[in-house]
Protein backbone atom coordinates (compact mmCIF):
# COMPACT_ATOMS: atom_id res chain seq x y z
CA UNK A 1 0.00 0.00 0.00
CA UNK A 2 1.54 3.33 -1.05
CA UNK A 3 1.68 6.14 1.43
CA UNK A 4 0.30 9.41 0.13
CA UNK A 5 1.69 12.74 1.16
CA UNK A 6 -0.52 15.46 2.57
CA UNK A 7 0.24 19.16 2.35
CA UNK A 8 0.61 21.81 5.00
CA UNK A 9 -2.49 24.01 5.04
CA UNK A 10 -1.84 27.20 3.14
CA UNK A 11 -3.94 30.17 4.24
CA UNK A 12 -5.05 32.96 1.92
CA UNK A 13 -3.04 36.18 1.76
CA UNK A 14 -4.04 38.63 4.43
CA UNK A 15 -4.70 35.99 7.09
CA UNK A 16 -1.44 36.68 8.86
CA UNK A 17 -2.61 37.20 12.43
CA UNK A 18 -1.13 34.83 15.02
CA UNK A 19 -3.76 32.74 16.79
CA UNK A 20 -2.61 32.90 20.42
CA UNK A 21 -5.03 30.21 21.56
CA UNK A 22 -3.58 27.73 19.05
CA UNK A 23 -0.04 28.79 19.97
CA UNK A 24 -0.79 28.10 23.65
CA UNK A 25 -2.22 24.70 22.76
CA UNK A 26 0.94 23.80 20.81
CA UNK A 27 3.08 25.05 23.71
CA UNK A 28 1.16 22.95 26.21
CA UNK A 29 1.37 19.81 24.06
CA UNK A 30 5.07 19.90 23.19
CA UNK A 31 7.03 23.13 23.77
CA UNK A 32 10.28 21.58 22.52
CA UNK A 33 8.71 20.55 19.19
CA UNK A 34 7.24 24.04 18.73
CA UNK A 35 10.68 25.56 19.33
CA UNK A 36 12.23 23.30 16.69
CA UNK A 37 9.38 24.07 14.26
CA UNK A 38 10.03 27.80 14.67
CA UNK A 39 13.73 27.22 13.92
CA UNK A 40 12.70 25.28 10.82
CA UNK A 41 10.56 28.22 9.65
CA UNK A 42 13.41 30.71 10.14
CA UNK A 43 15.87 28.39 8.38
CA UNK A 44 13.38 27.86 5.54
CA UNK A 45 13.04 31.63 5.13
CA UNK A 46 16.84 31.94 4.91
CA UNK A 47 16.92 29.02 2.46
CA UNK A 48 14.24 30.72 0.33
CA UNK A 49 16.22 33.95 0.23
CA UNK A 50 19.40 32.18 -0.89
CA UNK A 51 23.00 32.18 0.23
CA UNK A 52 24.58 34.85 2.33
CA UNK A 53 28.03 36.04 3.24
CA UNK A 54 28.83 33.18 5.58
CA UNK A 55 26.37 30.47 4.61
CA UNK A 56 25.59 28.93 1.23
CA UNK A 57 22.16 27.75 0.16
CA UNK A 58 23.50 24.18 0.30
CA UNK A 59 24.51 24.66 3.95
CA UNK A 60 21.03 26.02 4.74
CA UNK A 61 19.50 22.97 3.04
CA UNK A 62 21.63 20.68 5.23
CA UNK A 63 20.61 22.61 8.35
CA UNK A 64 16.97 22.32 7.32
CA UNK A 65 17.27 18.52 6.91
CA UNK A 66 18.98 18.28 10.30
CA UNK A 67 16.20 20.27 11.99
CA UNK A 68 13.45 18.22 10.31
CA UNK A 69 15.02 14.97 11.60
CA UNK A 70 15.36 16.57 15.04
CA UNK A 71 11.65 17.51 14.94
CA UNK A 72 10.75 13.96 13.94
CA UNK A 73 12.59 12.56 16.95
CA UNK A 74 10.98 15.10 19.28
CA UNK A 75 7.50 14.35 17.93
CA UNK A 76 8.08 10.61 18.42
CA UNK A 77 8.02 11.25 22.17
CA UNK A 78 4.30 11.97 21.76
CA UNK A 79 2.59 8.58 21.75
CA UNK A 80 -0.24 9.44 19.34
CA UNK A 81 2.10 11.17 16.86
CA UNK A 82 4.51 8.24 17.08
CA UNK A 83 1.66 5.85 16.17
CA UNK A 84 0.67 8.19 13.34
CA UNK A 85 4.26 8.05 12.05
CA UNK A 86 4.17 4.26 12.08
CA UNK A 87 0.89 4.19 10.13
CA UNK A 88 1.26 7.15 7.75
CA UNK A 89 5.02 7.64 7.69
CA UNK A 90 7.09 10.42 9.28
CA UNK A 91 6.69 12.93 6.40
CA UNK A 92 2.89 12.92 6.72
CA UNK A 93 2.98 13.24 10.50
CA UNK A 94 5.44 16.14 10.29
CA UNK A 95 3.38 17.85 7.58
CA UNK A 96 0.21 17.46 9.67
CA UNK A 97 2.05 18.96 12.64
CA UNK A 98 3.09 21.88 10.44
CA UNK A 99 -0.57 22.33 9.44
CA UNK A 100 -1.25 23.03 13.11
CA UNK A 101 1.69 25.44 13.14
CA UNK A 102 0.28 27.09 9.99
CA UNK A 103 -3.07 27.57 11.73
CA UNK A 104 -1.29 29.23 14.67
CA UNK A 105 1.24 31.21 12.60
CA UNK A 106 -0.31 31.90 9.18
CA UNK A 107 2.27 34.56 8.30
CA UNK A 108 4.85 32.01 7.04
CA UNK A 109 2.98 30.92 3.89
CA UNK A 110 5.96 30.99 1.46
CA UNK A 111 7.91 28.82 3.89
CA UNK A 112 5.05 26.32 4.25
CA UNK A 113 4.92 25.99 0.46
CA UNK A 114 8.64 25.17 0.41
CA UNK A 115 8.26 22.68 3.26
CA UNK A 116 5.44 20.92 1.38
CA UNK A 117 8.03 20.02 -1.26
CA UNK A 118 11.08 19.73 0.97
CA UNK A 119 9.88 17.38 3.74
CA UNK A 120 8.77 14.43 1.56
CA UNK A 121 11.98 14.71 -0.48
CA UNK A 122 14.41 14.46 2.43
CA UNK A 123 16.74 11.51 1.72
CA UNK A 124 15.63 9.61 4.82
CA UNK A 125 12.01 9.72 3.63
CA UNK A 126 12.79 8.78 0.03
CA UNK A 127 13.71 5.30 1.29
CA UNK A 128 10.39 5.03 3.13
CA UNK A 129 8.45 6.10 0.04
CA UNK A 130 10.25 3.62 -2.22
CA UNK A 131 9.65 0.71 0.16
CA UNK A 132 5.93 1.57 0.36
CA UNK A 133 5.44 1.60 -3.43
Amino acid sequence: MAKTTNNIRIHPKGSNKTDKQKVNSLLNNNPHALGIAKKILVTTEKYRKGGGWFSSKKRKEEKLKELIYKLENTLRANRSINMQMEVEGPPNAIIQYFSQISDAYPNWQPEYKILNEFIPNCPQYNNIRRSAD
